[in-house]
């Protein structure tokens, strides 16, 4: 009698726990949500009537709704993919805007670099870091509606480290050791320039054949390894994957370092990978030290940089060098403010275009300065904006549209993938999807279609297999 007397008191308590830890959750999302809201509305109120408010106060209200969005995506989705591209999303557009707030000197080093800071006292930009807070909200709430309404179920198996389809295993590590061959023979033989400055590479880079699916198949392959591999897989390919690595960083190339390793860490987090504290915290730190460093020997050049004469650093220099994606949206936002149309979809369209034009009765568009649908070369410095390109495609409309598509995409799809096969695909479309935060969507067509031949070659494999 007094055990079950016990048991009755102990599951009594245990209720009351759960009760009280549920009723904690609630109200804290409730807290979250209501920022959310107010932050909105404080920004649509100065998109609107475009008061003389100070760009700090912009800045916090937009870093707010942004802080708010990944606590919710944490509590509600769980970390993988919403949460890291909103992550990423919001540092590369926030970044430079928040550093300007804790340091007002975060911007003197960078004045002569390519591209410069003179973008960043445009009376555009509090404007556009109003909108990039705008862009976020509803990446964040379509994001959350996608995961209370996807009736899509984890299936057990892609949680339990097995290995999966050896097809699609064996295609991440050919695919892997490719482009790491491939890399090798081309440092090896002089074809990458790595002892001038970051320019120099760039411009052996591009005579290099096959450089852009080069960084693709390492993306994709390292991604495959951890969709489908176990525990030991998944360390072969980290220790294959640093051979790429090393060349990149030594080359000034972080974001070909960047692009896989979120990208991969995404369906890490979805298959069930604690994240080690420890772990973690030295991450940050490599990253905030690391970042920098590269920023500034890629500038000088890998044999004439010195770290004790060149290498200077402030906490706010990461952030900086990851929110410089907020250039291309400034100056975008200019071509409008002085007249310019808005594309109406056809930056979009160009890829497409592209690949029409091969047949001899379409006219194809070039890629040049005198196509004002290429905005890749159009901008200061390198790379370009996905909210950018959504803004000049479709003004407001397409900060709302775009940010809308890829948080549903990737909750759906993503943090709810049912199986190995499909964590996999999202795996290769999230490094692709990464990529295009920082770059314009020229790429993302190609990327896709090769991603989809990538898994007709495995599910052919399979089905060959089967049929023996």
């Amino acid at each position: 009698m007094n055990m079950y007397h016990s048991l009755e008191v102990r599951s009594g308590a245990l209720s009351k726990s759960l009760a009280k830890n549920e009723l904690i959750k609630v109200l804290i999302n409730i807290s979250l949500y209501t920022l959310l809201i107010v932050s909105t509305v404080l920004l649509s109120y100065y998109l609107i009537k475009t008061p003389n408010w100070e760009q700090s106060i912009i800045t916090s209200i937009s870093t707010i709704i942004y802080i708010s969005g990944l606590v919710l995506i944490f509590m509600n989705i769980g970390f993988g993919f919403t949460f890291i591209y909103l992550l990423y999303l919001g540092i590369a557009h926030l970044g430079v805007a928040i550093s300007q707030i804790i340091d007002s000197e975060a911007l003197l080093k960078f004045r002569n670099y390519r591209g410069g800071v003179s973008w960043f006292f445009s009376s555009s930009t509090n404007y556009v870091i109003a909108l990039t807070g705008i862009a976020m909200f509803v990446y964040i709430v379509s994001a959350i509606v996608a995961s209370s309404i996807s009736s899509l179920k984890k299936k057990n198996e892609q949680k339990t480290f097995n290995q999966g389809p050896r097809e699609i295993l064996y295609m991440g590590f050919v695919l892997l050791s490719l482009g790491s061959v491939y890399l090798i023979i081309a440092l090896i033989s002089g074809s990458l320039n790595i002892k001038g400055n970051y320019m120099d590479y760039r411009e052996t880079m591009g005579e290099l054949p096959g450089y852009a699916w080069l960084i693709f198949s390492v993306a994709v392959g390292i991604t495959l390894i951890v969709a489908t591999g176990n525990k030991k897989n998944i360390k072969y390919g980290f220790i294959l994957f640093m051979i790429p690595t090393f060349i990149f960083l030594i080359t000034g190339n972080r974001g070909e370092v960047m692009y896989p390793l979120a990208a991969a860490f995404s369906v890490l987090f979805v298959r069930g990978y604690k994240l080690n504290v420890r772990f973690f915290v030295v991450g940050i730190i490599v990253v905030l030290l690391v970042i920098p460093m590269i920023f500034q020997m890629r500038s000088v050049g890998l044999s004439n940089f010195n770290y004790k004469n060149d290498f200077t650093y402030r906490i706010t220099d990461p952030f900086v060098e990851f929110g410089l994606t907020q250039r291309p949206f400034v100056v975008t936002a200019e071509w409008v403010r002085t007249g310019e149309e808005f594309a109406k979809g056809k930056t979009y369209l160009l890829p497409l275009e592209r690949i029409i034009g091969k047949l001899p009765f379409y006219e194809r568009p070039p890629l040049d300065i005198s196509n004002r649908y290429y905005i890749k070369d159009r901008v200061p410095g390198l790379g370009y904006s996905v909210l950018a390109e959504a803004y000049f495609n479709f003004g407001k409309l397409g900060l709302i549209l775009i940010p809308a598509v890829i948080g549903m995409v990737l909750t759906f799809f993503g943090d709810r993938a049912s199986g190995y096969w499909g964590l996999s695909i999202m795996g290769a479309v999230m490094s692709t999807l990464i990529n295009n935060l920082r770059n314009s969507f020229i790429f993302v067509p190609g990327h896709l279609i090769m991603i989809t031949f990538i898994f007709l070659i495995c599910y052919f494999v399979k089905t060959k297999k089967v049929n023996k």
